[in-house]
C-alpha cells in the first residue's frame, strides 16, 4: 500500500506542470471568453447604430423624393400653363395678321 501511496504522490508531482498548463489554459480561455463578449456588445452597440443612421437617411431620401416631386409638378404646371398662354398669344396674332390682310 505504501508503494502505492508513493506512486500517486509521484504522479502527481510529475502531473503538476501539465495541471498548470490546463490551469493557465483554461484563465486564458476565460480571458478570451470575456474579450469576445465585450467585442460582440461593441458589434451590437454599432449595428444598431447603423440601422438608426440608416432608418435617418430613408427618411431624409423619401423626404427629398417628396420635394422632387412636388417641384416636377410645378413646373410641370408652369410649362402647361406658359403653353397655354402662348398658343393664345399666337392665336390672336395670327388673327390681327389675318384681320389686317383683308384690309
Amino acid at each position: 500500500m505504501a508503494d502505492l501511496d508513493m506512486k500517486g504522490s509521484k504522479m502527481l508531482e510529475g502531473s503538476e506542470p501539465v495541471l498548470k498548463r490546463l490551469e493557465n489554459l483554461f484563465a486564458r480561455l476565460v480571458q478570451e471568453s470575456s474579450e469576445i463578449k465585450q467585442e460582440m456588445g461593441e458589434i451590437k452597440r454599432e449595428i444598431s447604430e447603423n440601422k438608426q443612421e440608416t432608418s435617418a437617411i430613408v427618411m431624409q431620401m423619401d423626404l427629398m423624393r417628396e420635394e422632387m416631386l412636388a417641384a416636377v409638378w410645378e413646373a410641370r404646371q408652369f410649362t402647361v400653363e406658359h403653353g397655354k398662354r402662348l398658343h393664345q398669344d399666337l392665336t390672336e396674332e395670327f388673327k390681327e395678321k389675318l384681320v389686317e390682310g383683308r384690309h
